[in-house]
């Protein structure tokens, strides 16, 4: 596969999951009305997150406006990062800013939604980060995914975190994510999740995974900056 094709998939796949998320929301949104009346602005854009991360450099991947209208997405980032060894990876940050408004649908609906086949049952990869990043997750959720196509088997691997009105979390189990009374320390309510994703070779499993560890060690902390109620 060439570096063209896999550009394609990458951009691809976060189109599908988008809009996927972004049906699931819709529907919500007209059968059930939001218990959040205060929009919770994000504390600084998320634009702001570095284009440059560790060796890796990246560029901005927009999102057709059809998908910004099913996801109804308040704010979000998409990026593809690469570095000199010719490793890529797809970055999306979607955030919304009132309770029950933004759903989540993480990889365990959204890939499944699209055709992929779940490779083996997701786990959980502990993150260390230092005393000064107080307040991001200290987890991140893994799954594996293959699809049959006529060019042969793709893979992709996922990292994948949420953010419920500051509460951390690694899936996306449950159709509601706001609950009643969850809000962050300034009584905000609101909901992100950060995707991180990779298409890895066939014996590269372990290797993709590993990548997307390292690299949400440095990702995370920059994201928690423009969340509300973030570490300073």
């Amino acid at each position: 596969m060439n570096q063209q094709q896999k550009k394609y998939i990458f951009i691809g796949m976060a189109l599908t999951m988008i809009l996927c998320a972004g049906l699931l929301n819709r529907w919500v949104r007209s059968s059930r009305a939001s218990s959040a009346s205060t929009f919770t602005d994000l504390r600084r854009p998320l634009s702001e997150i570095p284009f440059n991360i560790g060796t890796f450099t990246s560029r901005d991947v927009p999102l057709r406006p059809d998908i910004m209208e099913a996801s109804r997405v308040d704010a979000y980032v998409q990026r593809e990062y690469m570095d000199g060894q010719g490793k890529r990876l797809l970055v999306y940050v979607g955030y919304w800013g009132l309770e029950n408004v933004g759903m989540g649908h993480g990889p365990e609906r959204c890939y499944p939604a699209a055709g992929w086949q779940v490779d083996s049952p997701p786990k959980s990869a502990d993150i260390e980060f230092s005393s000064k990043d107080r307040g991001v997750p200290t987890g991140i959720g893994l799954h594996r995914f293959l699809r049959t196509e006529p060019e042969g088997v793709k893979r992709c691997a996922v990292g994948f975190v949420a953010v419920v009105s500051g509460v951390y979390q690694e899936s996306s189990r449950g159709v509601f994510w706001h609950r009643s009374g969850q809000s962050n320390e300034q009584g905000g309510h609101f909901l992100a999740h950060v995707h991180i994703s990779t298409f890895p070779e066939s014996d590269k499993w372990d290797e993709a995974e590993s990548d997307i560890i390292e690299f949400s060690k440095q990702l995370l902390p920059n994201v928690a900056l423009c969340l509300p109620g973030g570490i300073e």
